[in-house]
């Protein structure tokens, strides 16, 4: 039987990325800490929620070890241009994952953008937010 493997915590990696990625904290916003999994109730500003998603691996023998694993980004800024902007150097951050060796996490071999950025308001507060999904190929 062959040895199932862990998957690969790829949202670690994403935020560990965006927390070091010199163009994300460039961002008019202080990121270094408005980058999670979580969103906090008392939210103000700029913030960087990624979510984990279902993904797949491969059944070929060959690249059984790659795991497609997908995240959606939801970017929260005070305008409607700010939030796009800060979406534009979150995607641009996330395609230059492949170029970053290894991390405790796992290694980065490959980046798709699934779903492009897309315009959505959050539904409570009706702030300017913008979505998109990502898959990032991935193994230990």
């Amino acid at each position: 039987m062959p040895e199932v493997r862990a998957p690969v915590d790829v949202e670690a990696i994403a935020i560990a990325h965006l927390k070091a990625d010199a163009a994300v904290l460039a961002a008019p916003d202080d990121l270094e800490d408005r980058v999670s999994t979580e969103l906090p109730g008392d939210r103000v500003g700029a913030w960087v929620k990624l979510d984990r998603l279902p993904g797949s691996t491969s059944a070929a023998p060959e690249t059984a070890h790659v795991e497609r694993a997908r995240l959606q980004a939801s970017i929260w800024a005070p305008t409607k241009t700010a939030a796009f902007d800060l979406t534009a150097l979150v995607v641009q951050a996330l395609f230059r994952l492949p170029d970053v060796a290894v991390f405790d996490y796992g290694v980065v071999t490959g980046v798709e953008l699934e779903v492009t950025p897309y315009w959505a308001p959050d539904p409570e507060t009706d702030e300017p937010r913008y979505l998109f999904v990502i898959a990032l190929f991935v193994h230990p």
